[in-house]
């Protein structure tokens, strides 16, 4: 789950202000280097072992007294830590692997493992501990490369401490991530303890520092897991307005101290650039006391956002948590974001192709998603395209010559609204074919996004209906069962999102956070008016409108029945909509071209006795 990032400024405070609240057992900051009594591993293979890194990013590391570049580093930002000036421990599978010339082409190729370990200290006389430490971490392995773990026995037996679940599959913690890990039923009271953290995997870093071991904080509230309110990631513009968004949130008190006037937020904001956005809707809820050493306590928010006023464009979705009065011990983890869009005709649960997933049986497959169409019925949609990706790996051959299907299903309307009531053998009655395409893979287009054509039986483009639900799936069969169908893992879906079939339907997927990369295009059925209202109904001006001005639009209608207004492209692709379920009279409304380039559009009205539709010109 991706996390927010806050100003460094923060974390400089958290350094100042967060252990006056604390008894500090053990500290390390690797100041000019790792102390010789922490204890180094010889690596597997031997000299894969963890450095100190003067810089506190993972840009290179040193394989017998060469420097060697990290292959993948790229952007990969500086360590957030309060004492990053000084250094930090490092971990660098990627030069190991890589040496900075190509995969499997540095000096210890394939995956590595090495442990750092602390050396001994006392927590006689204190019961519950926390070791808290910033890290820096990127992996590429499916399971954990991080691994945490504690002793108490001089290194005889180990007790694992599960961290960063997020991070694997080319996932990363963030730079300015704080952990804090409550050690307790493994360290407390104890004379004789020491940490290990162990690298366990292939691909890319570990960066850590400023260890701390402490007794509890008087308030330290963590944001877990949260609900990801959108059905999905992308939705077309014509469709958003009935996706009622609700808002969960879990909460963690590691404090000591009863946290009075808990405030819990939710927030939608536009993206107005890359770094500014402007508030849209919020709502909060304000809990008198909660209480110390509480985890993962639910909070349900208690009203839902209709995003029936949403234009174009990106938009985040935004929890925060913090207590009235009194300051946290780590502000860093007390707000959590993701993003979603509001598309001209696009429905996908991911904004990436990013990797791959399939059953491990190697049995024919069918992957995809869930998306349903708007209950607004006073226009006619189809869809005639879908977006998908596939890959394999380097033993099982390339991917050109790889056939896949896309099939289309409709939910038949007796399904419950929940499912609960949906037939999940692989013969079911509840989903009803209405589509399919076929594609063949180039040798070049594997990992890539590909577009195919999705018709009916007739070959024609496939009628969507109002309020209906759809799963749309790529089938991998026969010989291309050795295929992993294209995910992404950037979102948290707790509702019904991505869905497969092997032996029967999943409706659960891989989990929530493992999203079929399977897209669906939606567009107008038609841009002629078959029943065309009168020619006063509608009248526009000036045309043509100049971009970043407006276009008005005058009606001239008896305003008896709900009314819809769209501006597309040429090819039916919707750009903006605006409902009007109380209908239209003797009035002008006013539709900005700010976002729309130079070229020729469409504005179509649509009502239950018929439609008009003008076409206007946007120039420079």
């Amino acid at each position: 789950m991706k996390k927010s990032l806050l100003p460094l400024l923060a974390l400089c405070l958290l350094a100042i202000s967060g252990t006056a609240q604390t008894d500090t057992l053990f500290q390390e900051d690797f100041d000019g280097g790792i102390p010789d009594t922490w204890t180094i591993s010889p690596g597997n293979p031997e000299g894969a072992i963890w450095q100190w890194s003067a810089d506190g990013t993972a840009e290179s590391a040193i394989v017998d007294g060469e420097v060697l570049d990290a292959l993948f580093w790229g952007a990969g930002g500086t360590i957030q830590s309060p004492t990053v000036s000084n250094g930090v421990a490092m971990y660098n599978s990627d030069v190991y692997d890589g040496g900075g010339v190509g995969v499997g082409q540095g000096p210890f190729p394939g995956t590595h493992s090495g442990s750092l370990t602390s050396p001994p200290f006392s927590c006689v006389g204190f019961d519950t501990l926390y070791l808290a430490f910033n890290q820096s971490a990127r992996a590429n392995a499916n399971a954990v490369s991080t691994i945490l773990e504690v002793s108490v026995d001089t290194g005889n037996t180990w007790v694992d401490f599960p961290i960063n679940p997020e991070v694997t599959g080319n996932g990363s913690s963030g730079a300015t991530d704080l952990e804090l890990v409550n050690i307790s039923e493994v360290a407390g009271g104890q004379p004789h303890v020491q940490i290990r953290f162990t690298w366990n995997g292939r691909y890319y870093y570990w960066l850590i520092d400023d260890i701390q071991v402490i007794t509890p904080m008087d308030q330290e509230l963590e944001m877990g897991d949260f609900f990801y309110p959108p059905a999905s990631f992308s939705t077309p513009i014509s469709q958003i307005a009935t996706d009622t968004f609700g808002f969960e949130v879990d909460i963690t008190n590691f404090g000591k101290e009863i946290v009075n006037n808990m405030v819990v937020k939710a927030s939608i904001l536009e993206r107005v650039t890359d770094t500014q956005t402007e508030l849209v809707w919020e709502d909060s809820l304000v809990i008198a006391e909660f209480p110390p050493f509480y985890r993962d306590s639910t909070i349900q928010l208690p009203n839902p956002f209709v995003p029936e006023d949403l234009t174009l464009g990106e938009y985040v979705v935004r929890y925060d948590v913090y207590a009235q009065d009194t300051e946290d011990f780590n502000p860093l983890n007390n707000s959590k974001q993701d993003n979603f869009r509001v598309s001209s005709n696009l429905f996908a649960k991911e904004p990436a192709l990013e990797s791959g997933t399939r059953p491990g049986n190697q049995a024919d497959y069918q992957m995809g998603n869930l998306y349903q169409m708007s209950t607004i019925a006073t226009e006619q949609f189809v869809t005639s395209e879908v977006f998908f990706g596939g890959t394999k790996n380097a033993a099982d051959g390339p991917m050109g010559g790889e056939n896949t299907t896309i099939f289309l299903y409709k939910v038949a309307d007796n399904v419950d609204a929940n499912f609960d009531n949906f037939d999940s053998s692989i013969e079911t009655e509840d989903l009803l074919e209405i589509g399919f395409g076929f594609h063949t893979f180039a040798d070049d287009e594997e990992g890539e996004l590909i577009s195919a054509p999705l018709t009916d039986l007739d070959g024609n483009p496939i009628p969507l209906e109002p309020g209906a639900r759809y799963i749309v799936v790529s089938e991998w069969a026969d010989q291309s069962t050795d295929v992993f169908s294209g995910t992404n893992d950037d979102f948290m879906y707790f509702q019904i999102a991505t869905v497969v079939r092997t032996s029967e339907w999943f409706l659960g997927g891989f989990g929530p956070e493992t999203t079929s990369v399977v897209r669906m295009r939606i567009a107008l059925a038609t841009t002629s008016d078959d029943i065309a209202l009168p020619e006063a109904s509608m009248n526009i001006f000036p045309n043509p409108v100049a971009v970043n001005d407006q276009l008005n639009v005058r009606f001239d209608l008896d305003g008896n029945s709900p009314a819809m207004l769209v501006v597309a492209d040429l090819d039916g692709r919707v750009i903006n909509l605006f409902e009007y379920e109380d209908g239209l009279t003797n009035e002008t409304v006013q539709i900005p071209t700010s976002k729309l380039a130079a070229g020729t559009y469409l504005v179509r009205l649509s009502t239950e006795q018929g439609t008009k539709t003008m076409k206007f010109n946007v120039v420079r």
